[in-house]
């Protein structure tokens, strides 16, 4: 599955949002929000700057644990 993702990662938009987070992981779009809450505050720890409410696909696909 992971790399018929990353596949689809080249010619995709980088951000994505949350309903397309829900699309990719089969979940709410509620669930999806806190997903990418949770995804975009370890990348603040690590010192990277994010963007509320959208998360990069790559690190979505490499870093979600269900």
């Amino acid at each position: 599955m992971k790399e018929l993702l990353k596949e689809e990662i080249k010619t995709t938009p980088i951000l994505i949002g949350a309903a397309e987070v829900a699309e990719l992981l089969g979940i709410k779009r509620s669930r999806a929000y806190k997903v990418i809450h949770e995804l975009n505050a370890k990348l603040q720890a690590d010192g990277k700057v994010t963007n509320c409410g959208r998360i990069n696909k790559q690190y979505l696909i490499e870093n979600f644990s269900g």
